[in-house]
């Protein structure tokens, strides 16, 4: 990874045409959280400001995992687009069950 450039449009594209690593599919989790203390400093926010939160796993065509990241992004900063239609939805809703 650290000889890939930093400016390139498509990471995963340069994988698969220089190393072979081909890239299957991938799982997207979006949520909500506040910022905790690391976060906010990095992004320049303040503690607890809204984010938007991006866990990904990237998977093969045999089902191994060959890319995990967790991503936050500042809220109103960045919007999602899913697109569906009639014959396919990709969209579902989780429900998290937090224990108080």
């Amino acid at each position: 990874m650290e000889g890939l450039p930093a400016d390139a449009p498509s990471v995963t594209s340069l994988l698969e045409e220089g190393h072979g690593v081909h890239f299957s599919h991938a799982e997207h989790i979006f949520g909500a959280e506040r910022a905790k203390r690391e976060h906010a400093e990095h992004l320049g926010v303040g503690r607890s400001s809204a984010l938007l939160v991006h866990h990904r796993v990237s998977r093969d065509s045999a089902g191994r995992s060959l890319e995990w990241s967790s991503d936050r992004y500042i809220a109103g900063r960045i919007m999602l687009s899913v697109g569906n239609s009639r014959h396919a939805n990709p969209m579902q809703w989780i429900t998290l069950r937090h224990s108080g």
